[in-house]
């Protein structure tokens, strides 16, 4: 099985919100379309920068020597989100 980059991840997330995008475009008001795209926008968002921070707290984790099972609960642990004040 392949493995799939982050860039072909992003790529196809975006694909898919442009969809969605253009499937509402008729079906919703103009000026309810704003808010709908600006929601899917600050998803993206809060996803970009969530990504961001974990492949960062990954890094520092592992030069800290932090590997295995007690590696995974540190990227899940919300503290480590919150303290770098990240959604």
């Amino acid at each position: 099985m392949a493995k799939v980059t982050n860039a072909q991840t992003d790529l196809d997330y975006a694909d898919t919100l442009l969809k969605s995008a253009d499937a509402l475009r008729g079906q919703v008001d103009a000026a309810e379309y704003k808010h709908v795209v600006l929601g899917l926008l600050f998803l993206k968002y809060i996803s970009d920068a969530f990504e961001s921070r974990r492949e960062e707290l990954q890094q520092e984790l592992e030069a800290d020597g932090i590997t295995g099972e007690h590696l995974e609960r540190m990227l899940e642990s919300r503290d480590e989100y919150i303290a770098e004040r990240v959604f």
